[in-house]
């Protein structure tokens, strides 16, 4: 399938946002430099797992959107994402591979402050990227900053994600772990992260910082269907990970990949994470 782009157009009407949709061939698609992303990262965005035409996951993605336009007070409900997804399913046909959609805050003139709340949303395909069996994650220099009020939400703001990305540039770790400016472990540049300490499972709470994922959310509503034991929603510091045994990444695109090293030492390997990571991957890759 060739790589398309949409562009909405949020207006209110009757006290639901409508949305005006033009389509366009990727190839033939600007950004006009009047966009508010392009100036003040004033957007979200999702990125998502399609498989054969179907979204396995987008009652989580739709539910992320809805709550970071909330959070920068976009017009854009329930309605206007009904509208989007119905627009996506006749594009969409058999495609497989990752859709990423842009959700942006219409121009209103120059300086931060905004004169309106509609939105423009973009939206384009991908190829799936290369998928591996286990990844090794090293430490980031860059700190990740506490903001309660955008904590959990994709904003389009990831300027730290990106500089932390510059070290893999050494080839010498497949992702690096993300702390905040307290200590506390986050995140990974591209994915949240589940540890194993003393046959407990944990993950880090993004109440100041860090990115809600959908795989995070939909592994623990769903944790007791794949796990043995429980999972708890906890601090986890620098000083906290000589004593992990096993961990995994996660993500709405990779789904579940466990983490061979951790900051250069070898983790144990675990035969129920590697079946759980094949459950998981199958369900990314059900059209039904």
């Amino acid at each position: 399938m060739r790589p398309f782009l949409c562009r909405l157009v949020s207006h209110k009407f009757g006290g639901s946002s409508r949305l005006h949709i033009e389509f366009f061939q990727a190839d033939d698609a600007a950004v006009s430099f009047q966009n508010r992303a392009m100036h003040y990262a004033d957007g979200l965005f999702e990125t998502l797992r399609v498989s054969g035409g179907i979204i396995p996951l987008w009652g989580l993605h739709r539910e992320r959107l809805l709550r970071g336009a909330r959070v920068l007070k976009f017009d854009f409900d329930q309605a206007a994402v009904a509208t989007l997804k119905r627009r996506i399913d006749d594009e969409l046909n058999a495609f497989t591979g990752v859709l990423k959609i842009l959700v942006l805050r219409d121009w209103s003139g120059r300086g931060y402050a905004t004169q309106t709340d509609t939105v423009q949303v973009w939206i384009s395909t991908h190829p799936l990227p290369n998928i591996v069996a286990s990844i090794s994650i090293g430490l980031s220099a860059v700190k990740l900053a506490r903001q309660p009020i955008l904590a959990g939400v994709k904003h389009l703001a990831r300027i730290e994600n990106t500089l932390a990305s510059r070290q893999l540039r050494s080839g010498d770790f497949d992702d690096l772990l993300m702390l905040d400016t307290t200590g506390c472990v986050i995140e990974t540049t591209k994915a949240n992260v589940f540890f194993k300490l003393n046959q407990h499972w944990i993950t880090p709470p993004l109440e100041h910082s860090g990115v809600a994922g959908v795989m995070r959310e939909y592994l623990l509503g769903q944790w007791a269907h794949y796990f043995p034991g429980p999972v708890s929603i906890k601090e986890l510091r620098a000083d906290d990970l000589p004593s992990v045994s096993h961990g995994f990444s996660c993500n709405a695109v990779t789904g579940l990949t466990p983490i061979n090293t951790l900051l250069g030492r070898e983790l144990s390997e675990d035969s129920t994470l590697s079946s759980i990571q094949l459950a998981i991957a199958k369900m990314l890759s059900s059209n039904d």
